[in-house]
């Protein structure tokens, strides 16, 4: 007879496919894979913060947005 501790192991093992608890590993390739979406994704959440606090010192210098810190 299984203990629940070994028997809850295997139902894991088992729903994921064999892969274990979690599923397969990253590997490197797929990590690798992964790093064009990681900078867009990053590139919008940073214009997306700048927008947001309006951070003259970044937004002066971006054309069609600086109009809105110009002294007169």
């Amino acid at each position: 007879m299984l203990s629940i501790r070994s028997a809850i192991i295997q139902s894991r093992r088992l729903a994921s496919g064999g892969h274990g608890p979690s599923g397969p590993r990253l590997t490197v390739h797929a990590l690798k894979a992964m790093i064009p979406s990681a900078t867009g994704y990053g590139a919008a959440a940073a214009a997306l913060g700048l927008y947001f606090t309006d951070w003259k010192l970044v937004l002066q210098y971006l054309p069609f947005y600086n109009g809105k810190f110009e002294e007169k």
